[in-house]
């Protein structure tokens, strides 16, 4: 998105295309019964994913429209629609209840102070920190309150693991192990850093990972 900052048609449609992309995912956090159709689990977690069968794919999905925001605002046109668009892209990114679509969202925040062009930078540097800590407040609050912010019990959870992540908590139960799975992925890809481990390593390889 940022290599194409030039081509306004080109960042045009995919805001366009983001603004429908957030818009589902917002629409299945508050009418979770127009996705019926879709994998029973998104009403069993209490996770909004749209249309895609997945939370943390929508999440994903939301990271890269809050780029397409970003890039939008930088055209110098339409500031307070996409600043609008941008709210809403956070908002759906939020509504997953993705740990790790959430930390991608804080880190584009942050990122667009440095990537942004020119006079883009003072606008990235008001809108970035500002979302940053809005989130954050957020999060806090939904973790220590007393009522959990009214979340349901399997969101109350994630945003405490997402809590304890912010404070330096890497262990399996704030993030799913994933953050093991990655150190050990590592060290089994330094055993064999140029040639790998062999076609068809995969499931054993997976299974010493557990």
């Amino acid at each position: 998105v940022y290599l194409a900052y030039g081509e306004r048609r080109f960042i045009t449609i995919m805001f366009i295309a983001a603004v429908f992309l957030s818009s589902s995912i917002l629409l299945a956090f508050f009418f979770p019964q127009v996705y019926s159709y879709a994998s029973s689990s998104v009403q069993i977690d209490l996770r909004s994913s749209g249309s895609f069968g997945n939370p943390n794919e929508a999440g994903a999905a939301a990271c890269v429209a809050v780029a397409i925001m970003f890039a939008m605002m930088m055209m110098r046109r339409r500031r307070i629609i996409s600043l609008v668009a941008l709210a809403a892209a956070t908002a759906a990114t939020m509504s997953t209840f993705s740990r790790g679509a959430i930390v991608i969202l804080m880190v584009l925040c942050i990122a667009q102070i440095f990537i942004s062009p020119g006079i883009g930078k003072l606008l990235a540097l008001a809108v970035g920190p500002t979302l940053v800590v809005v989130i954050v407040a957020v999060v806090f609050r939904a973790a220590t309150g007393t009522d959990g912010g009214g979340l349901e019990r399997v969101q109350q959870r994630r945003v405490e693991a997402l809590k304890n992540f912010l404070l330096g908590d890497t262990s399996d139960e704030t993030t799913g192990g994933r953050t093991q799975l990655a150190k050990r992925g590592i060290e089994k890809w330094l055993e064999n850093p140029l040639l790998g481990n062999g076609l068809g390593s995969l499931r054993k390889i997976g299974a010493e990972l557990g």
